[in-house]
């Protein structure tokens, strides 16, 4: 009984969002992390430096990761991981956006990507210089 009990528990974890075969995340360790060699080093130098002056300016912090794919997780289960990772944004603020782009993912356009942000960042992200 036990081992069909423990059989049935196993067999429902990938209907729960867990998987054993997970994308690792990847170390944040600058604002622009490509893992596709999608960017040029023009365009990631770009971005970079117009993500420090954003956070400079308004103190707000954004992160953008392109990568290959999030599959066995969606892009919505990779992105929550990455978020409690990454902890980006100031704390109480929350004003903080990752940006996540998987390259390969097959699903439509609009499934391939993701902006995980909290609620403060929108008038930042939205307001116009």
């Amino acid at each position: 009984m036990l081992r069909r009990l423990a059989a049935l528990c196993f067999a429902l974890l990938p209907l729960l969002g867990w998987s054993a075969n997970q994308v690792a995340l990847p170390a944040l360790s600058e604002r622009v992390t490509d893992l596709t060699g999608t960017l040029s080093a023009e365009d990631k130098a770009g971005l970079t430096a117009s993500l420090a002056a954003l956070e400079k300016d308004k103190g707000a912090q954004i992160a953008i990761v392109l990568l290959p794919t999030t599959q066995p997780e969606s892009i919505e289960q990779f992105g929550i991981r990455l978020a409690e990772a990454w902890k980006i944004g100031r704390k109480g603020v929350d004003d903080g956006v990752i940006v996540i782009v998987a390259k390969n993912d097959r699903a439509s356009w609009p499934n391939r990507w993701r902006r995980v942000s909290a609620r403060a960042i929108l008038p930042v992200a939205c307001s116009r210089p």
